[in-house]
């Protein structure tokens, strides 16, 4: 029960502590309590840090974009009315990341300083200095991976590499947030998503060795959050570096996608989904790489990334004979979508309710072996 709670004393659990042992969807609704109670009581500071707590949590857990985007724009004409431009910073990039991915900007791949000027929240000029190129803020740090995050969600590889090296430009010591800040868990797993992706591209060995640390810091982790995590991470490490034994990594990445939605991260269990039918494409096994590609349709319909879903249909011959759908309606019902006719039969859609308890995303592995 946090109703007597400071926004200080569940800043430090939620944000520090409790997702070591709970699900981080767990925290959602403490952090945003702390937050409303902060106004009450006068304690901005630590409420904005609850706020911001919130915010991450929401996009990290795959919950429904559209809701956030509105809820998040409310929270950023708050913080305006009461002055706190500098907080603003601190949530911006989670409501461009919101907009971009719900088809609302004209660029979705878009994560600048110009791009966060554009909501039309911040007056104060100096915010700015925050996101400049010399900047080593954490709030810089931040809107930085959120940039990688899109560009890999949009098949952006060479926009990935860029933003990557200007994070890697960035001190050492300042490339990460506190030890146990939940927001690393983003951190990391870009870090060797990507950085597989782009050591498989470019050859560049720092690519390889980021995405090796990366690895080992989410298996060395107690934190149960990063179980799916680093299960994904050896599934994509296998599909670089032992790419012939398809069996192998096919089995890496159905356990992966398993443990994202148990776990409630159906927004990584479509990026999962995805990079396992590019595998499966690379194998010219084109029965698993539709198989995948239609739950990863269907996941990112669920989450409302209806620019991904649209991206994906322009993307993969798969899907350019589909009965065209109304996208607000696949925003809503994901699990609606309809595919060929083979895919009613052994494709399980979960509900939401379904996922994280004994659902397997297996998705009719039994069915379609």
């Amino acid at each position: 029960d946090t109703g007597n709670t400071s926004a200080a004393t569940i800043h430090f659990i939620h944000g520090m502590c409790a997702h070591i042992k709970a699900p981080l969807a767990s925290s959602l609704d403490p952090a945003l309590k702390g937050y409303r109670s902060s106004l009450e009581q006068g304690d901005v500071f630590y409420g904005i840090l609850c706020l911001c707590s919130y915010c991450h949590i929401y996009l990290m857990c795959g919950l429904p974009l559209g809701p956030f985007f509105a809820d998040a724009k409310n929270f950023a004409g708050q913080l305006k009315l009461f002055g706190h431009d500098s907080a603003l910073g601190m949530i911006l990039p989670n409501i461009v990341m919101a907009k971009n991915l719900t088809g609302q900007s004209e660029d979705p791949k878009e994560m600048t300083w110009k791009a966060i000027e554009a909501l039309g929240f911040v007056s104060d000029p100096t915010v700015a200095d925050i996101f400049a190129e010399n900047s080593t803020s954490p709030k810089r740090l931040m809107m930085l991976y959120y940039q990688v995050w899109l560009a890999y969600i949009m098949d952006d590889l060479d926009l990935a590499e860029e933003t990557m090296n200007k994070i890697l430009a960035m001190p050492k010591n300042d490339r990460r947030f506190l030890g146990s800040h939940f927001a690393n868990y983003l951190c990391e797993y870009l870090d060797g998503a990507v950085g597989y992706r782009l050591y498989a591209k470019t050859h560049r060995r720092v690519f390889r060795n980021i995405a090796d640390r990366a690895l080992q810091w989410m298996k060395n982790s107690q934190s149960i959050n990063c179980v799916a995590f680093a299960q994904f991470l050896e599934a994509q490490k296998a599909s670089v570096m032992d790419r012939a034994n398809k069996d192998g990594v096919k089995g890496l990445y159905d356990k992966a996608i398993t443990s994202f939605v148990r776990s409630g991260y159906s927004n990584f269990a479509a990026i999962a989904n995805e990079e396992a039918a590019q595998y499966m494409l690379y194998h010219k096994d084109n029965f698993w790489a539709e198989e995948y590609l239609q739950r990863a349709i269907t996941l990112y319909g669920e989450w409302g990334a209806t620019v991904k879903v649209d991206h994906m249909r322009s993307k993969y011959e798969y899907f350019q004979n589909d009965v065209e759908q109304d996208r607000n309606a696949l925003a809503r019902h994901g699990t609606a979508l309809r595919g060929r006719e083979r895919f009613q039969s052994v494709v399980k859609t979960l509900s939401r309710n379904e996922v994280g308890g004994e659902a397997d995303l297996a998705l009719g592995l039994d069915e379609a072996s």
